[in-house]
């Protein structure tokens, strides 16, 4: 099956955002010369990118991510499900003033938010209650703890200092590297990065069970 002849490749996220991009999230393809921050330039023209890890979601998140669809509203009205929302919540915790909720990211994806991804909070999801976090279960559970620095700091820049979300999420971004880099995360220019290519970075991302759709 072919899917606007894009090539998607299966591969393991947890490693490129430990290595290279931690705002690699579910689903990319390369953007070309769009001047969006988050254009994914390095990958390969007439590939597509999935997280291995919603490897049973690439039929929905091709049809959603590879659409022209570009508002939130819209992608809501033409991919989410009607009728009674499943049990998403699996677990909840409390960090500080927030309750960190486990979610299963695919149900929310189908029901609410097609484009829900990894984490969020309220002040960019306004079906999140406040105070409380919302976590992708279906990541690799190495990333949550990161995920966590990542969304509890945007969230506070965001509510006490009044922030942007593109400004809470460069700050949010620089706190969630550090935390990687606690667990053996580096990224391109430091001494500790693992990869001398391009190349050889982009093979060692690819997992077993890429497919042409």
């Amino acid at each position: 099956m072919k899917f606007k002849n894009v090539t998607i490749r299966f591969v393991d996220g947890y490693a490129i955002r430990q290595f290279f991009d931690t705002d690699f999230n579910s689903f990319h393809f390369n953007q070309g010369d769009s001047l969006n921050f988050d254009s994914k330039r390095y990958i390969p023209k007439g590939e597509a990118w999935c997280d291995a890890a919603l490897k049973d979601e690439v039929a929905f998140l091709a049809k959603v991510e590879l659409s022209t669809i570009s508002s939130r509203a819209q992608a809501v009205k033409k991919f989410t499900q009607k009728g009674v929302i499943p049990d998403f919540k699996i677990h909840k915790s409390r960090q500080g003033k927030n309750n960190i909720v486990l979610v299963d990211g695919s149900i929310v994806r189908q029901y609410i938010d097609p484009w829900f991804v990894c984490g969020g909070h309220a002040y960019v999801y306004a079906y999140i209650p406040q105070n409380e976090i919302w976590i992708d279960a279906k990541m690799d559970a190495r990333d949550i703890p990161h995920v966590i620095v990542h969304e509890a700091l945007e969230q506070n820049l965001m509510h006490l200092k009044k922030k942007t979300y593109d400004s809470a999420h460069e700050y949010a971004t620089v706190a969630e590297r550090e935390s990687r880099r606690t667990a053996g995360g580096s990224y391109p220019g430091e001494d500790a990065f693992p990869f001398v290519s391009l190349k050889k970075m982009i093979q060692s991302f690819y997992v077993r069970g890429s497919k042409k759709r």
